[in-house]
């Protein structure tokens, strides 16, 4: 689980810095709490199927499966 977590972490900072996109400017277009993301990209939160849909949806990628990968291959 850990290591979903960290690649989950790692692809979600990997596409917000893709597409320019400040920690701010994410939260804002999602909804989502600015602490919140950080923790995301740091692996120190587990994120609802509801908060990767809005990931999703602003970076312009699928929700690859339940397993709560975003699919790399998108975008």
């Amino acid at each position: 689980f850990d290591m979903i977590n960290e690649q989950l972490a790692a692809n979600i900072r990997r596409m917000r810095i893709a597409r320019q996109l400040s920690l701010s400017e994410l939260a804002r277009s999602t909804g989502i709490g600015k602490a919140t993301l950080s923790s995301i990209e740091n692996g120190r939160a587990n994120p609802t199927v509801g908060t990767l849909s809005a990931l999703a949806g602003v970076l312009r990628v699928p929700v690859a499966d339940s397993h709560t990968h975003l699919d790399m291959q998108s975008g």
